[in-house]
C-alpha cells in the first residue's frame, strides 16, 4: 500500500498528484506513517498537485517576463475578443459562447490538436468563428507576452530541453485516470533527464459486493446509515462514499448526512458542531450566504431589487448586528410592501422611509453616490467595494463560525484576484466592475477546509489514488455508467474522433468508466457498488461494469438503527387535550380597530377574528405586477366620491352631455390615479388602467341614469357607534335619499357578491346591516341596502328593500323585497329584519368581547383565503 511509496520519498523526490484532495490525503497519511515509526520529527515530503508544480516551475524559470494569466483573466480576454468580433451572431450569448470557446481552446491545446486541422471545416460558421477567435487570442497573448494555464506544458518543454528548469532526481505520478497528450509530451522530455514513475495505490485483498436499492433517495439514505454504523464502531476508520453525480445533488447529500450524523442540528439554538464527514464538491462563493448578502447589496446600487430579495437583505444576519436591527428591517419591509413596491431602488429608502434609515444605511448610500459615475481601475473599484461594505458594517459585528471565517478570507483573496484585472482594464464604470466581480465570485468554488474527517464524500474523479478501509460507490446504473457522449459543439466531430477527445465517442466513455470502476474496486478492503432499481417512471439495471459482482444480501447490510427527531417525537406521541376556544375577555377597547371587519371576521371564524384583531396578526402583502385589486377598488371609490361631490344628485347627471360626462370622468380619474403612489413606477399600467376606468365609470353612471330620482347626501361617511361594549367606527360608501325622503345605503363592489351572508345566523358581511339596524332612530328611515356591483357588462344593485318600495324591485330584479326573503327566520317586514340583524350582531359583538376564539369557519371556503393557516392548522 502507501508504505512502499513512503519509503521512496526523500529530499530529491517529488510526488505529483491529480488534485489537491489527493495531495492532502498523502501528506496526512505520510504523517501518520512517520508517527507509527515512532518518529518525533521528519522532513515534509514534496507532494503537490501537477498543476501547482507546473506553475512553480514556470515562475522559477521565467526570465523573459512572460505573465501567466489566471483562469479568470484568460476568460476576460476571450470575452473581450468575442464581444468585439464581427463574426459573433446576433442571437449568441457572449458569456455562454466565451465559456464554450475557452473550453474548445483548452481541449485543443491539451490534446495537441493543431489549429490548421480545423481549416477544412471552416465552411461551418461555428468552426470559422472558433478559428478566428483562437487566432486573435494567440496574437493578443503574443503581443502582451501572456500565457494561459493550459499552455504551460508546451511553454515548459523547450525550457526543459535547454536545461533552464531545476529538476529533482525522481518524479512520481499518483492518481491519474488519464494523462493528456501535452502532459505526456512533457513527461517524455522529463524522462530523458530524471526518473519518472507512475504509482498505483491499491488495497491488498479487496472484497467487492453489489446491491440494488429501490430508488436514488433510498440508495443515498442507506449509504449514509451504513457509514454511520461503521463510524459508530470505530470513529478512526477511513470511510469513502463516492457519488458520480455529486455536483448535481450536493445539497441533498448534505441534508441526508447531516440528519443522520448531526441530528441535533435541527433543534433551535443548537450550535453547528464539527461534522465527521466532508463533501468534496464545493459551491460557488457567490452562493455563500455572507457573500450573497454583500453582492445583493452592491448590485442594488444600480439595479432595482425585487421586494422578496430585499426582505432577506433587510434582515440578513450579515447586515444586522442584533435582533432589534432585524426587527427594524422587518418593519421597513412591511411598509414597502404595503406601498405596493414590487421593485425597490436604493434611493427609495430616502424618499419612502427617511425616518427609518439607521446611520450606517445612510453612510452606505452616501458613499455609493460619491463614485456612482466614476470610471476607476479594477483595483480602485476593489477598494471602493471594501469601503462600501465597511460603511454598512458588513459582515456585522457578530462572532463568525469557522466556515464563515473561511468564506470571508476567500472573498478577500477573490478581491485581490479582481484587482489583478488592472492588467486588462485601465478604467471601467461601476456597472462593469460589479459584473466582473459577480462573475468571478460565481466561478470561484468555495470548499471549507477539511479536518481529515473519517468519512469522505466525493465524486468518482476525486477519489483517484485515495485508499479507504471501506468504500461505497452509489448510482452505477446503466443510465449514467458509462455516461452518454457529449461532443463539444464547436469542434468538428471528425476531429474529435480522430484525436479521441473527451466525451466524443461511446467507446471512449466505455473505456474511461471501465478503468475507473476497476480503480474503485481496488480502493478499499471492502467495496460496495450500488444502483437504483428505478427513478420515477424510469427503470434501471446495474451498470455492465458491476453486473459480474456478487450480490449483497440486504438483511446482512450493516446500517445504523438511529431514527431522526421527527420519528422519535411521533413514536412518543400521547394524546393531550387543550381547550383553546376561549381567550381572556376584553377590558380595554382603545387599541381595537377594524370597524365592521371585526364582526365580519367573528362571523367567518372566531379564531380568525381573535388573531387578526386582538393579536394584530396579518400576512405580508405580496406586491403584484400592475395595480393591485385592492388599489383598483380604492381608486373607483375616489373617482365616484369626487363625481358625486360635484353633481350632488341624479338631475345634474341627466343634464350632462356625453362630452361633458366624459370630461368629468377623465378629470377625476386622472386625479385619483395621480394620488396613487404605486403608479409612479408603472406608467404603462397607468395608461391601461385609465382607459379601463373611464369606460367602467361611464357605464356605471349611465346605469345610474335609469334609476328613479335620488340625491346623494353622504359620501365615504364615518359613523361612531357601539354594540354593547364594542365601539365601532363604520364607513359607508354612499347614502342616497330617495324621492319620498327615505334613505338607501350603498356599498361599492368591483366583483360579484352575494347577499346570502345577510341572512345567516352569523352575518358574514355585516357592514350595511350594522348601519341600518343601529341607526333606526334617524329622522329619515331606510328603504333598503345594496351592493353596487360596478362590473364591466354587468352593472347592478344587489340588495334588500323595504316592502313599501316594490316598484324598485320591479325595475331592478336583483333588489329583493324583504317579505320575499327565503330563510329559516320568520322575517315578514323591514322592522322584523332590523330586529333579527340586531340580535345576530349583538351576539357576534358579545362573543368577540368575551374572548370566544373557537376555530369554527362558517364554511370550508373561508379557509381558502385565510392568512392564519400556520397557527390554526385546521383541516
Amino acid at each position: 500500500m502507501q508504505t512502499t511509496l513512503f519509503k521512496k520519498l526523500n529530499a530529491n523526490t517529488v510526488v505529483l498528484t491529480a488534485n489537491s484532495r489527493l495531495t492532502r490525503y498523502l501528506q496526512s497519511t505520510f504523517d501518520n506513517y512517520q508517527r507509527s515509526q515512532s518518529k518525533a520529527v521528519w522532513e515534509t515530503p514534496h507532494v503537490l498537485p501537477l498543476t501547482s508544480w507546473l506553475e512553480h516551475q514556470f515562475h522559477q524559470s521565467n526570465n523573459a517576463g512572460t505573465l501567466l494569466l489566471s483562469d479568470f483573466q484568460a476568460q476576460c480576454v476571450w470575452e473581450d475578443i468575442i464581444q468585439k468580433s464581427k463574426l459573433t451572431p446576433d442571437l449568441m450569448q457572449p458569456t455562454l459562447m466565451t465559456k464554450l470557446v475557452k473550453q474548445a481552446f483548452e481541449t485543443l491545446i491539451n490534446f495537441e490538436v493543431p489549429l490548421h486541422t480545423l481549416t477544412p471545416f471552416n465552411e461551418q460558421n461555428e468552426v470559422k468563428c472558433l478559428i478566428e477567435w483562437i487566432t486573435q487570442f494567440q496574437k493578443v497573448c503574443q503581443k502582451k507576452n501572456w500565457v494561459s494555464e493550459s499552455e504551460l506544458p508546451q511553454v515548459l518543454t523547450p525550457l526543459l530541453i535547454n536545461q533552464r528548469i531545476k529538476l529533482p532526481n525522481k518524479i512520481i505520478l499518483i492518481g491519474f485516470d488519464e494523462v493528456n497528450p501535452n502532459i505526456k509530451s512533457l513527461l517524455s522530455e522529463l524522462g530523458k533527464k530524471v526518473i519518472v514513475e507512475t504509482e498505483v495505490l491499491a488495497a491488498p485483498t479487496p472484497e467487492t459486493k453489489q446491491i440494488i436499492l429501490d430508488n436514488p433517495d433510498t440508495e443515498l439514505e442507506t449509504m449514509a446509515k451504513w457509514a454511520k454504523a461503521l463510524w459508530d464502531i470505530n470513529p478512526q476508520m477511513q470511510i469513502g462514499c463516492v457519488i458520480p453525480e455529486l455536483a448535481n445533488i450536493r445539497s441533498k447529500v448534505q441534508r441526508v448526512f447531516t440528519e443522520i450524523f448531526c441530528i441535533e442540528h435541527i433543534l433551535p439554538g443548537t450550535p453547528l458542531n464539527h461534522a465527521p464527514f466532508n463533501i468534496s464538491a464545493g459551491t460557488a462563493l457567490a452562493q455563500q450566504p455572507m457573500i450573497q448578502a454583500a453582492l445583493t447589496l452592491l448590485n442594488w446600487c444600480h439595479t432595482p431589487l425585487p421586494i422578496q430579495h430585499l426582505s432577506h437583505l433587510l434582515q440578513s444576519p450579515y447586515l444586522c448586528s442584533n435582533e432589534a436591527e432585524k426587527n427594524h428591517g422587518a418593519q421597513m419591509d412591511v411598509l414597502l410592501r404595503d406601498r405596493h413596491y414590487l421593485y425597490v431602488n436604493i434611493s427609495d429608502l430616502y424618499s419612502v422611509l427617511p425616518s427609518m434609515l439607521v446611520p450606517r444605511w445612510r453612510a452606505f448610500i452616501s458613499h455609493f453616490y460619491e463614485n456612482k459615475f466614476s470610471e476607476l481601475s479594477p483595483s480602485e473599484w476593489a477598494s471602493h467595494f471594501i469601503d462600501l461594505l465597511k460603511s454598512i458594517q458588513w459582515p456585522s459585528t457578530r462572532t463568525q463560525n469557522s466556515t464563515e471565517f473561511q468564506v470571508l478570507e476567500r472573498f478577500k483573496k477573490t478581491l485581490f484576484e479582481f484587482s489583478q484585472l488592472d492588467l486588462l482594464f485601465s478604467k471601467i464604470n461601476f456597472r462593469r466592475a460589479l459584473h466582473l466581480l459577480n462573475t468571478l465570485t460565481q466561478q470561484t468554488i468555495f470548499q471549507a477546509k477539511s479536518h481529515h474527517e473519517p468519512i469522505q464524500i466525493m465524486g468518482a474523479l476525486e477519489a483517484g489514488g485515495i485508499l479507504f478501509d471501506h468504500l461505497w460507490v452509489m448510482g452505477l446504473h446503466d443510465g449514467i455508467w458509462p455516461a452518454a457522449t457529449k461532443p463539444h459543439p464547436l469542434i468538428p466531430y471528425a476531429i474529435q474522433q480522430q484525436f479521441n477527445l473527451p466525451h466524443a465517442t461511446a467507446k471512449r466513455e466505455h473505456q474511461f468508466c471501465e478503468h475507473m470502476t476497476k480503480r474503485l474496486a481496488n480502493a478499499a478492503e471492502t467495496v460496495i457498488f450500488s444502483s437504483p432499481a428505478k427513478q420515477g417512471d424510469q427503470v434501471f439495471s446495474p451498470s455492465q461494469f458491476i453486473k459480474h459482482i456478487s450480490m449483497l444480501n440486504k438483511n446482512k447490510l450493516l446500517v445504523s438503527k438511529q431514527i431522526n427527531y421527527a420519528e422519535t417525537i411521533f413514536n412518543a406521541k400521547s394524546i393531550e387535550t387543550l381547550d383553546d376556544n376561549q381567550a381572556s375577555a376584553m377590558t380595554q377597547f382603545s387599541s381595537i380597530q377594524g370597524g365592521s371587519t371585526i364582526l365580519k371576521l367573528q362571523a367567518l371564524c372566531p379564531f380568525r377574528a381573535f388573531t387578526t384583531i386582538r393579536l394584530k396578526a396579518k400576512a405580508l402583502n405580496n406586491p403584484v405586477i400592475g395595480i393591485p385589486a385592492v388599489t383598483k377598488g380604492i381608486i373607483i371609490h375616489q373617482i365616484l366620491f369626487e363625481i358625486w361631490g360635484e353633481l350632488k344628485d341624479q338631475k345634474a347627471l341627466l343634464t350632462l352631455t356625453d362630452e361633458s360626462l366624459d370630461a368629468l370622468i377623465e378629470k377625476y380619474t386622472d386625479k385619483a390615479l395621480t394620488q396613487n403612489p404605486n403608479q409612479a413606477y408603472q406608467d404603462y399600467f397607468y395608461k391601461v388602467e385609465k382607459k379601463r376606468l373611464n369606460t367602467l365609470i361611464r357605464d356605471w353612471l349611465l346605469f345610474e341614469k335609469t334609476r328613479p330620482y335620488f340625491r346623494v347626501i353622504e359620501r365615504e361617511a364615518t359613523c361612531n357607534m357601539s354594540i354593547h361594549q364594542l365601539p365601532l367606527q363604520i364607513r359607508l360608501d354612499r347614502v342616497d335619499q330617495l324621492s319620498d325622503g327615505s334613505l338607501f345605503l350603498i356599498d361599492y363592489k368591483t366583483g360579484p357578491n352575494s347577499i346570502a351572508g345577510w341572512f345567516q345566523e352569523r352575518l358574514s358581511d355585516p357592514q350595511l346591516p350594522i348601519y341600518a339596524a343601529f341607526q333606526d332612530k334617524a329622522e329619515n328611515k331606510y328603504a333598503g341596502i345594496a351592493f353596487a356591483e360596478i362590473r364591466s357588462a354587468d352593472m347592478k344593485y344587489k340588495g334588500v328593500i323595504h316592502e313599501n318600495h316594490l316598484h324598485a324591485a320591479d325595475k331592478f330584479s336583483s333588489l329583493m323585497p324583504v317579505h320575499k326573503i327565503k330563510n329559516d327566520a320568520d322575517i315578514f317586514s323591514w322592522e322584523n329584519l332590523m330586529q333579527t340583524w340586531k340580535k345576530s350582531l349583538e351576539k357576534l359583538s358579545d362573543d368577540f368581547c368575551r374572548g370566544i376564539a373557537t376555530v369554527d369557519p362558517l364554511k370550508k371556503e373561508v379557509c381558502l383565503t385565510c392568512d392564519m393557516k400556520p397557527i390554526c392548522r385546521y383541516k
